[in-house]
């Protein structure tokens, strides 16, 4: 390419970068490099004094320049990208590719952006079937002007482009004439439907982007709709695990959240999905919208099943789906009740199909139980409308209001069973135990994606925490300040913060000057210095002054660390002092 005109087209995704606040160039403009032309950076923060803690991506690109006379804009572009450019791609980290059309217009000269996401399966597929070519001419897009849509179409990419497919490559638009045509899809057992008068929530930090969907006609022949454009999109059985928005594959899983006190499973974003059983009969699934949430748990395996067997077993009944004598509307509340309590139990580490027998005291009426086939849970009563389903030392309570209400399910342990995680509830009918479920939070918990910190903090605000469950609330803190000491996650560390905060105004006597150590702790972590509270440091010191645990943390706050090490040459050495987040303030030689 001539040198001139790559500098310009290079100096054009220069401009845009330099203007967004959210993207930093590392752009090449002597052509020296044998593929990429650099990266662009990505944050999450349109800040322009740039945070380690805000990055959230970089994308390698390649950009080109054609300079053209007479163009006229268009929302495509083709140009012609080397086989063996594209070989290195797919061998390397992908490649976001910008061709930059220059024309002059008025003695102006014009600069238009366009871009191709190189996926993974992309170039598998451009190399099997075009590889013994010397090039591909490629259909290239019109490159957004808004700054949020630019940076989450980069975001994007440097997430998934190794998960991305082909059905995520382009914006293929559905004339008018040919939408009633959609209707030929072919209908194996799933429909997804849209409401699109509902945004799509945002991929990661930023706003939402370009979404589409993708299903399968009956040719096979893969294509995908923008949402704006369809109600209705349907696909084959075998495509079911990739049904999807964009690049971002949502129906075969679920997000485990925090909601309301509750641990719930649901689906992103806002869609009805349809079961179709046969021509007349279908089971509707109302899926409802959460944001900011990311852990999935995989529920295609259970919907599987239920479509392959057509059965549910009801109280020891097996309902045949098929059959006219059942309401579909009852199935929902069952459905997502099951899929709730066996992956509850999966997060509390039991592993057990759910059987629940009906009890001698219950009402057929009032207990309208799903099951599973599988091994049955011992020790299962039923009393009224409440069933107790005892799983080694965790009891769960059962609520069963009626059909419409749905199933409720808590966590409880019974007098024998508290532990050290239960606190006691005076129930008018009996005395009750209920377990605290973020205290079944652990380091391995915080660093996975189902810990939502903003979620659990503001849940942990609404309930009472009670005095024999400080030092484990105090420990789910530690904990976190562990994972980001190690990840450096800075919602995780916010959450230790808060928390913190909120213990000190829960329990402001003895305890209160430990909690203020590990509130200053998250501090010091955030904004690298502790000036603002020095004064009460030093009067914590004042307070324990014969405490050598209390003194050396202060100390290290301080950053005193010769009269730090003073005061841990005095403790003592099988305390564990390798479990405590404040040792990693310290610096790495002050040990030795």
């Amino acid at each position: 390419m001539n040198i001139d005109i790559e500098k310009q087209a290079i100096g054009a995704v220069r401009d845009f970068c330099v203007n967004n606040p959210y993207l930093d160039p590392e752009l090449n403009e002597n052509d020296r490099s044998l593929v990429w032309d650099g990266f662009i950076n990505i944050f999450y923060k349109a800040d322009n004094n740039r945070k380690v803690e805000e990055f959230s991506g970089r994308v390698p690109v390649q950009v080109k320049g054609k300079k053209t006379s007479n163009y006229q804009l268009e929302n495509t572009f083709k140009f012609p990208v080397k086989i063996p450019d594209i070989r290195a791609y797919f061998r390397g980290d992908g490649c976001f590719y910008f061709v930059v059309v220059m024309s002059v217009t008025n003695n102006t000269l014009c600069r238009h952006i366009f871009y191709y996401e190189f996926y993974q399966k992309d170039m598998r597929y451009l190399l099997q079937k075009y590889g013994k070519q010397k090039t591909r001419t490629i259909e290239f897009k019109k490159f957004p002007n808004g700054h949020i849509e630019q940076a989450n179409l980069l975001l994007n990419y440097s997430k998934t482009y190794k998960d991305g497919s082909l059905f995520a490559r382009n914006d293929t638009s559905v004339p008018e004439s040919q939408r009633k045509d959609l209707k030929s899809l072919k209908i194996n057992y799933v429909s997804v439907e849209v409401d699109s008068k509902k945004l799509l929530p945002p991929f990661h930090y930023l706003t939402k982007g370009t979404h589409n969907l993708f299903g399968t006609f009956e040719d096979e022949s893969t294509s995908f709709f923008p949402v704006d454009q369809i109600s209705n999109v349907t696909i084959l059985e075998k495509e079911f695990c990739n049904i999807g928005a964009g690049t971002t594959s949502y129906f075969d899983k679920v997000k485990k959240i925090w909601q309301d006190g509750n641990l719930i499973y649901q689906v992103n974003p806002v869609f009805c999905i349809t079961f179709h059983l046969d021509d007349s009969h279908l089971i509707k699934f109302n899926i409802k919208p959460l944001r900011k949430l990311s852990e999935h748990v995989i529920v295609a395996e259970f919907i599987k099943k239920l479509i392959s067997t057509k059965k549910l077993l009801i109280n020891n009944n097996h309902i045949d789906l098929t059959s006219l004598l059942f309401d579909p509307q009852e199935l929902i509340s069952y459905s997502e009740w099951i899929i709730s309590i066996r992956n509850k139990l999966n997060s509390l580490g039991v592993f057990k199909d759910l059987v629940l027998q009906q009890g001698e005291n219950a009402s057929e009426s009032l207990n309208q139980l799903l099951h599973i086939d599988g091994k049955a849970l011992k020790n299962h009563t039923a009393v009224n409308q409440i069933s107790f389903i005892n799983v080694g030392n965790i009891r769960l309570l059962v609520e069963i209001h009626s059909k419409s209400d749905g199933v409720y399910i808590s966590n409880f342990f019974n007098e024998e069973e508290i532990g050290q995680f239960a606190c006691r509830i005076d129930d008018e009918d009996e005395k009750m135990y209920q377990v605290s479920k973020f205290l079944i939070l652990d380091k391995d918990s915080i660093k996975t994606d189902n810990f939502n910190a903003e979620i659990v903090i503001n849940d942990i605000y609404k309930y009472e925490i009670y005095p024999q469950l400080l030092g484990k609330y105090n420990q789910l803190g530690l904990d976190a300040l562990h994972v980001y000491d190690e990840t450096s996650d800075l919602p995780v560390l916010l959450f230790a913060k808060k928390l913190f905060l909120h213990l000190m105004t829960k329990f402001p006597e003895k305890e209160n000057d430990f909690l203020k150590i590990n509130y200053f702790q998250s501090v010091f972590r955030e904004e690298g210095s502790i000036t603002q509270h020095t004064a009460e440091i030093n009067r914590i010191m004042l307070d324990h002054s014969k405490d050598y645990t209390m003194l050396m943390c202060c100390n290290i706050l301080l950053s005193e660390i010769t009269e730090a090490k003073k005061h841990l040459e005095k403790l003592d050495s099988e305390i564990g002092l390798n479990e405590w987040p404040i040792m990693n303030l310290l610096p790495s030689d002050a040990l030795k």
